[in-house]
């Protein structure tokens, strides 16, 4: 069984309100955290906060760096940018590892090259061996952001997500705060080498801190272990992840957040060294303002969030979000707007509040609408989009501040506002998101084949076609899929089968989630789909359309050889015609050869689409006898018809679609006992155009000049001339009868409307007169 979404808001009762003193707090914490205890917590907020050291380091003694290496402030913010933007590039992949590895010894990978790194950095030479090692240490970082978090969110309750995020958040916050000091501090006595030497020693032992930790089982907060399940492809994982429409929008927001964020840590000390001429000291108390704004923000914004949940009201996280965000540009702005130096040191505790305040919220929000499995790739993803915009600004701020460090602050300033601005606008997507958590959630329960929970397709991003459709088929069972044209029923099929990608809802095959897996994967997993028209390769032979549609073992020539032949044996026409040019067949023959492509890779689920349109009766009897067959040998199938007729003979099941929505799910022969959804969808147009009733009570008004017209012409068509006449016109094909003494008179003028569902002979009669 796959992976439901964790629903805290929806599905967990709410803690009370935590105290407020410390130690009340962590007394409190330990008693919500569930049976995993506060340890895990402990170590994990540890490790974080001792990686921090070098990197703050890296960030504070810019100046220092940048006067013993003789480069300009644009490169050394470039370096500082670089050192966070070229790692978080490779986030996804980081992400990716994450939900597939063991997560305790990729963090303590991560924390083992964060002290490795910050050796070197004190040792090398070159400034290019410098710039190389700084990325390398965020690399390290990088590895941690995502499985830091994806490892507090199995360890705790959803309930719990809350608190535990504010004290890891905390930790770390408490960790800028002091390295920046002890940093600076250190570079005043020993200079900035051995600064970097002497935090090696905390990163090491963070990394032997993090081996004590035992791995949590995938989705065990919930009750669950999912580590059995598939895993998804990188791609597939990111489809899934993009379905999130609140996330997607956060992605925009953390552009415009990277653009500004990045580069603010080197600019603000080069801004304090260059206008304001403190040294590395000094600079290391301003941090510290920081700091102190960092930890008041995290307090503030996790009571915030859990304040909110507890009220029931999570579309309120990108609104904490948002304004804390606006609260970081806006102190950058004032910061640079502050004529003298103590004004803008304090503007740093507004930013420090606002650039922190915002993570519990954006944590918690993960923890509502992402699966165990991918949570790491949803931490990533905003990652790299910090990365992208920080790649767009990065080198053009750094260009600024070389003579006009106020302006540069502006510029970061307004940037971060607007980061702000954006995320705010994600609330209107959070209520619909964790409703289709809970689709996803209520779809994994079913025990059959397909599950398909409150299905949304669109195309072209803007025309909606499928609306909330659900639908469930037990293993071997034919279930048929009736409705007029355009309503929906084989936009539902390609949703299904993968050719297009759900905008809502979710679908899972055999306890798999496959609601974003490709076709390709699809098909591998067992989902075959036979398309409406007749989609063969009309100048290739029938051999060559088979051996095309067994690209899945292409490169098995026994197992391609033995599926060919299993398929021939449905089909004995076509065996004896496998040379022959699919182009050269009949329309018959042709949908054998749709039909048997679709059979080479074994299917266990099989989407047929309009397979009897436009054939001849006795071609159709074929095609439905080889489908009772596949059936009877285990095959799962969705029929997609028009004519009642068809699934009456064929389906034990049948649902009726309307304009996108399910109008009638049943037993075929129920179907026999409601004539209002067979008018409702058959007829309503045509009793609509002649202004019948169409049963609620409503009559259509109809023009009564039209009608008087129309009238007249009708009572007149006898007397016009006979122009065709039709008296007792028979046809039949082998044992089937396709006509049946069909009479008809056609008058000079007249328009005469040929009625009836597939295979009642319409196009027979009209093979049958025109000569055909």
């Amino acid at each position: 069984m796959s992976e439901p979404v964790a629903d805290p808001v929806l599905t967990t009762p709410l803690p009370p309100r935590a105290p407020r003193t410390p130690g009340a707090y962590l007394q409190w914490l330990s008693g919500q955290v569930g049976d995993a205890g506060v340890s895990p917590l402990m170590i994990l907020l540890a490790v974080s906060g001792l990686e921090r050291f070098g990197f703050e380091a890296i960030g504070l003694l810019t100046p220092n760096i940048r006067d013993s290496f003789h480069i300009s402030n644009a490169t050394a913010v470039a370096t500082v940018s670089l050192a966070a933007i070229l790692p978080a590039l490779l986030s996804p992949l980081a992400g990716y590892l994450s939900d597939r590895l063991n997560r305790v010894r990729f963090a303590q990978f991560g924390a083992a090259c964060v002290a490795i790194v910050s050796v070197g950095l004190g040792l090398v030479p070159w400034y290019w061996a410098f710039a190389v090692l700084a990325v390398g240490q965020g690399l390290g970082l990088l590895i941690n952001t995502p499985t830091h978090a994806s490892l507090i969110t199995d360890y705790y309750p959803p309930a719990a997500l809350g608190t535990t995020f504010t004290a890891y958040l905390f930790a770390g916050a408490a960790a800028t705060l002091l390295a920046s000091p002890i940093s600076g501090g250190l570079a005043q006595v020993v200079g900035w080498r051995a600064t970097f030497l002497l935090l090696a020693i905390p990163a090491g032992l963070g990394a032997v801190l993090i081996g004590r930790l035992r791995e949590p089982a995938r989705g065990a907060s919930l009750g669950l272990n999912v580590g059995h399940v598939e895993r998804a492809s990188f791609a597939e994982g990111f489809r899934r992840v993009k379905a999130v429409r609140s996330l997607r929008r956060t992605w925009w927001a953390a552009a415009f957040f990277g653009g500004g964020a990045v580069a603010f840590r080197p600019l603000s000390n080069i801004f304090f060294k260059d206008v304001y001429h403190y040294g590395a000291a000094a600079r290391g108390g301003v941090a510290a303002i920081f700091g102190i704004g960092g930890l008041v923000g995290i307090v503030g914004g996790g009571r915030v969030v859990h304040d909110r949940l507890r009220r029931g009201q999570p579309d309120l996280l990108p609104v904490i979000n948002g304004l804390a965000v606006v609260v970081f540009g806006a102190g950058v702005l004032l910061m640079g707007l502050m004529p003298f130096s103590l004004a803008s040191a304090a503007m740093l505790f507004f930013v420090g509040v606002g650039a922190s305040a915002f993570l519990p919220a954006y944590n918690t929000m993960i923890g509502l609408v992402t699966a165990p499995r991918l949570r790491g790739q949803a931490f990533s993803y905003s990652l790299l989009w910090v990365a992208l915009g920080a790649v767009v600004v990065g080198g053009t701020i750094g260009g600024i501040s070389n003579h006009h460090q106020r302006a540069a602050a502006y510029v970061l300033g307004v940037l971060i506002m607007l980061a702000g601005v954006v995320e705010l606008t994600a609330r209107q997507f959070v209520g619909r998101d964790i409703d289709e958590a809970r689709k996803v959630q209520t779809a994994a329960d079913v025990e059959g084949l397909l599950a398909v929970r409150g299905l949304e397709a669109a195309y072209a991003g803007n025309v909606q076609v499928l609306f909330g459709v659900d639908l469930d088929v037990r293993e071997g069972e034919i279930v048929a899929l009736l409705g007029t044209n355009g309503a929906g029923k084989s936009t539902f099929l390609r949703a299904v089968s993968g050719l297009i990608d759900p905008i809502g809802g979710a679908v899972f095959y055999n306890g798999r989630d496959v609601t974003h897996a490709d076709s390709v994967t699809k098909a591998q997993l067992g989902i075959a789909l036979v398309p409406g028209d007749r989609g063969v390769f009309p100048g290739l032979t029938v051999a060559d359309n088979l051996r095309v549609a067994a690209w899945m073992f292409r490169k098995d020539s026994a197992e391609m050889h033995a599926a060919t032949e299993r398929v021939l044996d449905f089909f004995p026409v076509l065996r004896a015609r496998r040379d022959t040019p699919a182009g050269n067949l009949s329309g018959g023959e042709q949908q054998m050869v749709v039909l048997a492509q679709a059979l080479m890779g074994k299917p266990r689920l099989l989407l047929i689409d309009e397979l009897t349109l436009g054939l001849a009766p006795v071609v159709v009897e074929q095609l439905l006898e080889t489908v009772r067959r596949l059936a009877e040998a285990g095959t799962t199938v969705v029929l997609v018809e028009q004519s009642v007729n068809m699934a009456l003979m064929l389906a034990e099941r049948a649902v009726f679609m309307e304009k996108g929505e399910i109008r009638f799910a049943g037993k075929t022969a129920e179907l026999l006992e409601r004539p209002d959804v067979l008018r409702a969808v058959f007829l309503e147009g045509a009793q609509q155009a002649m202004g019948v009733s169409t049963g609620d009570g409503d009559e259509v008004a109809v023009d009564a000049g039209r009608r008087a017209s129309s009238a007249a012409r009708g009572n007149g068509s006898s007397a016009r001339p006979v122009v065709l006449e039709v008296r007792e016109l028979s046809k039949r094909f082998g044992g089937v009868t396709a006509n049946d003494a069909v009479s008809l008179t056609l008058h000079e003028g007249e328009i005469l409307g040929l009625m009836g569902p597939n295979g009642a002979g319409k196009t027979t009669l009209f093979d049958l007169i025109s000569g055909f």
